[in-house]
């Protein structure tokens, strides 16, 4: 049987705080992508023109689930995808615009803002770029939105109601289509693929809970800011960034 391990990036696969996947957890990645009896996969937020900090390890992964499942891949072809409307991003904005909402968006090969305003928590470079009309020449698999304010941050959401979101930890929500999440972006893989499998599944985010709980085996980063993601994993691996994780999947026999 085939044993199908799924990642989160950020503050799993990644460390956040050094913007880079810790060196054993890279060497934890090539180990499993040796064994014949495993198939590699990525369940993210981040859109398919944000996934820099994972350059090094991308092309161990036959599975890309991207923008919470509106991008789903397998070996480079398109499994799934829906991505934003422009008709549903201008919503976003005037909605945005109302509320006083920083936006954001990830296309197949630009990540940019579509909106800044002065509340918001620091960003990455790289993220504060500008470019308010992309939309309209690129598929959007990620729009998010962003403000210290959680009064206005719940209005702007609650004012949306042809999209679902989840909540970063702090500051801001990633948007999503109603049934798009990891979770079907893994059963659109699963349906592709028509093979029996062990699914095992890691992350921390708030996005990762369905997952968590579908798996066989689902593992919740010690790292988590929400305390749901403990109770419905199976195991619970040390901190992103302790770069124990290697260790950890060798002490589960995963390795």
């Amino acid at each position: 049987m085939k044993k199908i391990f799924i990642f989160d990036v950020d503050n799993t696969l990644v460390d956040s705080k050094i913007g880079k996947v810790p060196f054993k957890t890279e060497e934890l990645i090539k180990k499993l992508y040796q064994k014949d009896d495993v198939i590699l996969g990525i369940a993210t937020g981040r859109g398919p023109g944000n996934i820099e900090e994972i350059v090094s390890i991308i092309d161990y992964f036959d599975i890309l689930i991207l923008g919470n499942g509106s991008y789903v891949s397998y070996k480079k072809e398109m499994v799934f995808d829906s991505p934003f409307s422009c008709l549903h991003i201008k919503k976003v904005l005037d909605s945005a615009e109302k509320y006083n909402i920083t936006i954001g968006a990830t296309g197949k090969k630009t990540s940019a803002l579509l909106k800044l305003t002065d509340n918001i928590y620091q960003l990455r470079k790289k993220e504060a770029i500008i470019k308010i009309d992309f939309f309209k020449n690129e598929p959007i698999y990620q729009l998010w939105g962003a403000s210290k304010s959680e009064k206005d941050l719940n209005n702007f959401v609650n004012s949306l109601k042809f999209l679902d979101f989840y909540h970063w930890s702090l500051g801001g929500v990633d948007l999503v289509y109603p049934k798009v999440s990891k979770k079907n972006g893994v059963l659109k893989i699963l349906e592709y693929l028509n093979t029996p499998y062990q699914l095992i599944a890691v992350g921390d985010g708030n996005n990762d809970i369905e997952l968590i709980e579908m798996a066989d085996i689902g593992i919740a980063m010690s790292n988590t800011k929400f305390p749901d993601l403990i109770k419905k994993a199976h195991l619970v691996a040390p901190h992103v960034g302790e770069d124990e994780l290697y260790n950890f999947f060798l002490e589960n026999s995963f390795i």
